[in-house]
Formats: structure tokens, C-alpha cells, sequence
């Protein structure tokens, strides 16, 4: 019955320390009948929440966010979500999450480095939703400034 009791706490303790944080990895193979050929791009589309992303190769990476236990409960660092839908024609949308009042910069730059959009304010702790409307450029980086921590995006 000991031997039980210590196996049975053993699972439990190795299934919380796994089920604390969740990774998903996705690969993706392009097939022309049976052989395999390379990807260039991949439109990825959330079907059930809505939004969409395109991945252009060699930027193969996307996180996905993941919730454990005890997560998602108080966020402690400063975050930028990617904008939806991306790729956009006319506008798009994007969420910043502040861990606490602070001043925010906001600036958005074309492929060439000139500045289109320049947004400054102290805004409080929580999520905050921006849309950004384009030009005629096709691509543009967006740079979030809060305190020290700078996060940098592709639109």
C-alpha cells in the first residue's frame, strides 16, 4: 500500500510539472503528388476566434499562446500581439498589454525606415487595442517602447 501511495504521488507531481506550460509545434510539408517541394509562404487562419496570419519563409516561427495552471491569472511582462489580420489592405488591428501604468510609444515605419505613425501616452496596466490604417506600402514594422523594453513587429 506504501509503494502505492509513493507511486501515485510520484504521476501527480510529474503530471503537474508537465501540464504547467504547453509548446505546440507545427510543420508543415508542401507534397506535389509524391514528392515533397518547398514552401515559400503559409496563410494560417483562425477559424474559430477569428483573424488570420501569412508566414513568409524564412520566418517560419509563430507563437501560439498557451495557458497552465496558475497562468494567464496576472501577466507580469510588457506584450505586443501580432496584428490581425496580417497580411491587411486597408487596416488592421493589434492589442498591447502593459503590466502597469506607464508611458507607451508606439511607432510604425515602412520597409524603408520612415516613420507613418507615431502614437505617445501614459496608458494604465491592462490590455490596450490600436488600429492602425495603411498607406500604399506593403509591409511596415511596428516598435513599442514601454519603459526599457522595446518589441518590434511585422506588419
Amino acid at each position: 500500500m506504501k509503494t502505492k501511495t509513493i507511486i501515485l504521488s510520484f504521476l501527480l507531481v510529474a503530471f503537474f510539472s508537465f501540464a504547467y506550460t504547453q509548446t505546440i509545434e507545427l510543420t508543415f510539408t508542401g507534397k506535389s503528388g509524391s514528392l515533397n517541394v518547398p514552401l515559400d509562404s503559409i496563410f494560417i487562419e483562425n477559424l474559430t476566434q477569428g483573424g488570420d496570419t501569412m508566414l513568409y519563409y524564412p520566418d517560419t516561427v509563430i507563437e501560439l499562446g498557451t495557458i497552465g495552471i496558475n497562468e494567464g491569472l496576472e501577466k507580469k511582462e510588457f506584450m505586443v500581439m501580432q496584428n490581425f489580420p496580417n497580411p491587411f489592405n486597408d487596416q488592421t488591428y493589434l492589442d498591447i498589454y502593459l503590466p502597469e501604468t506607464g508611458y507607451i510609444k508606439l511607432s510604425v515605419c515602412n520597409a524603408i525606415g520612415k516613420e507613418v505613425s507615431l502614437y505617445e501616452n501614459n496608458l494604465s496596466k491592462g490590455i490596450h487595442s490600436f488600429t492602425f490604417s495603411s498607406g500604399n506600402e506593403k509591409l511596415y514594422f511596428l516598435t513599442s517602447i514601454y519603459e526599457s523594453e522595446v518589441k518590434t513587429i511585422k506588419m
